[in-house]
């Protein structure tokens, strides 16, 4: 079974849903993907996930089954189902961002970045390390390497990002991680705007072989594959002036 495995989700108040989830089963169609994951990265006080796990904010023809208290399927007739994973966003003092994937935990904005990694890894989450422009460079760099010394490669990840654009090439710092032996995953990270909905899916990740049994709880799966598997990026960056124009909205 091929998968589809964007890792670095938001869902926003202004989104239209329908528009969201066609652009996604799209992308995952394109690709010949049996089956899609979505991790999602929830800011405070947003929680998409609640509501879908109640059928609720979702088009009529979706139907909703919840596998565990982290994880649901999303179907819709001639499409791949959709597994959507629970997962917060922590925004911390140095201004670095953590994932914390696979939780219904919440975690408190402000905190130092490693606090929110171990706190993660408390809760049993997946944490990641978001790389972002300027958060990953100048006086912040020297956080991000620290951060890398300190961790251990096996229970943190480094998320890349749509927002990364096309012209820039791979930065020192992310090139070191992977020296490292950090595992790189690769997400959308969409913007709140309205018109950014449609661009979930545009940067993920690709797992050739892989075997999801939907009668078992499924957020221990999808966690092993992340871990285990190899993940080859898909999609594309941002252009030019689509970032010019990101980085203005940010």
């Amino acid at each position: 079974m091929k998968l589809f495995i964007d890792s670095h989700v938001h869902v926003y108040p202004s989104y239209n849903i329908d528009a969201f989830l066609l652009a996604l089963r799209t992308r995952i169609t394109r690709t010949n993907a049996s089956c899609g994951i979505l991790f999602l990265a929830e800011r405070m006080g947003l929680d998409a996930f609640a509501s879908w796990a109640k059928g609720e904010n979702l088009p009529p023809d979706t139907s909703v089954t919840r596998s565990d208290s982290c994880s649901l399927v999303l179907r819709r007739s001639g499409y791949p189902a959709i597994i959507i994973v629970s997962g917060r966003q922590i925004a911390c003092s140095e201004r670095i961002e953590i994932l914390a994937l696979a939780t219904r935990e919440t975690f408190q904005d402000g905190i130092k970045a490693q606090d929110a990694i171990s706190s993660a890894l408390a809760s049993g989450a997946v944490p990641v390390l978001a790389w972002g422009v300027g958060k990953w460079l100048f006086h912040r760099s020297k956080i991000v390497e620290s951060i890398l010394k300190a961790s251990d490669p096996d229970k943190l990840f480094i998320g890349d990002s749509s927002l990364r654009p096309v012209f820039w090439k791979m930065p020192v710092l992310l090139s070191h991680a992977v020296s490292l032996g950090y595992k790189v995953l690769a997400g959308s990270d969409p913007l709140p705007p309205r018109y950014e909905q449609v661009r979930v899916g545009e940067y993920a990740d690709l797992v050739e072989s892989a075997e999801i049994d939907f009668s078992s709880p499924l957020t221990p799966q999808v966690v092993s594959i992340l871990t285990g598997k190899t993940l080859v990026h898909t999609g594309r960056r941002a252009r030019f002036f689509e970032f010019l124009r990101r980085m203005i909205i940010k």
